[in-house]
């Protein structure tokens, strides 16, 4: 009975408020870890109080129960009936592979959009053409990083050779499509699904075989998925790092070789804790915050990019912060670089910048209220129980709820695209039977088999 009350209904919010906010709170407090590049203001006890708070709504939403539901069975590789999972018109999705592979090649060596993100002119000053190849760079992007997200966790209905090909496929188009340090992780994540989806299963899920003493078979898929993807993960941050920098490969590289491994952990804890460095700042008494001009920051700057597709008929001009992300930018940074970049100022943060601070416990329960609708009717669809390394894949995925929620409004933009696609999967999207009474007890019988060795 207790451990049914303790256990999270929402893992996904208890993670991002542990890597998020806790987390960084335990190295700040604890290690005495100090930022370079970010402001570290001192905070009043008012001020720690109101920030805990806060953090307190957001766990509060992560364990409380919204209807009671059967937990989701374990993984078991006879249970796992691909006929009956998500139906995808297959023969449509290669040919659109096909042709996104050729679209991403021409963007990529043609244009060099693969850079739009760090180049010092906005892609929206350029001509309307262009910035009309952009979006829909955005769009190829974002349908690749989907596909792999249905591939990895959903069961998708289709013959094994065709699978193959199609992640094959995908495996391409995601490398062609890496536009930075965060795109180039799902290319690495890609890459373990060649290993084969039963060895990428026996990580995301939690299986009938014990952790603690594991098959020889688990054991072997699981050492694979691990090694292959750290192998997959350095190759393409160095690859992500040398688009980030446009310098080759060799000077990317340098950028984490040349480190010691304590800078270079400052360097990741820094750049993990930006969202508690926002927060800190946002509940602070530094000035910069006028919450209702800054809800009309998006707003501004999707009449502005709807103007640059309609070839300036709109008139509109480019303001110097064109998002809440660029804002909070240049608000928690000593030493801002250019107006163009941004940083996601997270959940939180993102209503203390944009809501009067009277108004933002209320403006966050009701997104969180919306946000766990959302992910409750995702989760429906991922047919097994996930693992922690499973939860950490879905927080992942579905980060684009946290980021920066003001900033869907801009329309034109990857969040906003992202948002919308993973709400509409979360509605729309069906598969096969749920987990039901059935299924379970049969999944039990299964699973006394396969860890008795019966085959």
């Amino acid at each position: 009975m207790l451990s049914s009350v303790l256990k999270p209904k929402n893992p996904t919010l208890i993670f991002y408020a542990f890597l998020n906010y806790i987390l960084p709170w335990l190295l700040c407090n604890f290690l005495e870890f100090r930022p370079i590049a970010y402001k570290f203001p001192a905070l009043t006890i008012d001020q720690i109080v109101y920030g805990a708070f806060l953090i307190l709504i957001l766990l509060m939403f992560g364990w409380l129960p919204w209807e009671r539901r059967e937990e989701a069975p374990k993984y078991s590789t006879q249970e796992w009936d691909e006929r009956s999972g998500l139906q995808i018109p297959v023969n449509t999705t290669i040919a659109v592979l096909f042709a996104v592979i050729i679209f991403a090649l021409v963007a990529k060596f043609v244009f060099s959009l693969d850079s739009w993100r760090y180049s010092d002119t906005g892609i929206s000053q350029r001509s309307s053409a262009v910035f009309g190849l952009a979006i829909a760079y955005i769009l190829v992007a974002l349908f690749l990083e989907l596909l792999l997200f249905v591939f990895l966790f959903i069961r998708v209905s289709a013959g094994s050779v065709k699978l193959r090909l199609i992640v094959l496929q995908l495996n391409l188009g995601l490398a062609l499509t890496i536009s930075g340090l965060g795109p180039s992780i799902y290319s690495a994540i890609s890459a373990i699904l060649l290993l084969g989806k039963d060895s990428v299963r026996q990580v995301i899920f939690v299986t009938y075989t014990s952790w603690l003493r594991p098959s020889k078979r688990a054991l072997l898929s699981r050492s694979r998925v691990y090694l292959v993807l750290l192998f997959a993960l350095c190759l393409v941050l160095v690859y992500g790092n040398s688009v980030k920098t446009s310098t080759d490969l060799s000077t990317a590289a340098s950028f984490f070789t040349d480190k010691s491994f304590t800078d270079l952990s400052d360097y990741l804890i820094e750049r993990f804790s930006v969202n508690f460095y926002s927060l800190r700042i946002s509940i602070s008494d530094l000035q910069g915050y006028q919450p209702l001009d800054n809800l009309f920051i998006p707003l501004h700057t999707v009449l502005y990019r709807a103007s640059s597709l309609l070839g300036g008929f709109l008139n509109v001009q480019k303001q110097n912060i064109s998002s809440i992300s660029s804002l909070n930018y240049n608000l928690i940074n000593y030493f801002p670089l250019n107006a163009r970049e941004g940083t996601s100022p997270g959940l939180i943060a993102s209503f203390q910048i944009c809501l009067p601070h009277v108004l933002v416990p209320f403006g966050l329960t009701a997104y969180l209220y919306v946000y766990n609708q959302i992910q409750r009717r995702l989760r429906r669809l991922i047919y097994f129980r996930l693992s922690f390394a499973g939860e950490f894949l879905l927080l992942m995925f579905t980060s684009y709820f946290f980021a920066s929620p003001f900033d869907i409004f801009l329309i034109f933009d990857t969040l906003t695209v992202a948002v919308v696609a993973y709400t509409c999967l979360s509605l729309f999207g069906k598969v096969g039977q749920y987990h039901t009474s059935s299924s379970r007890s049969q999944a039990k019988v299964i699973g006394r088999s396969e860890d008795t060795g019966i085959r």
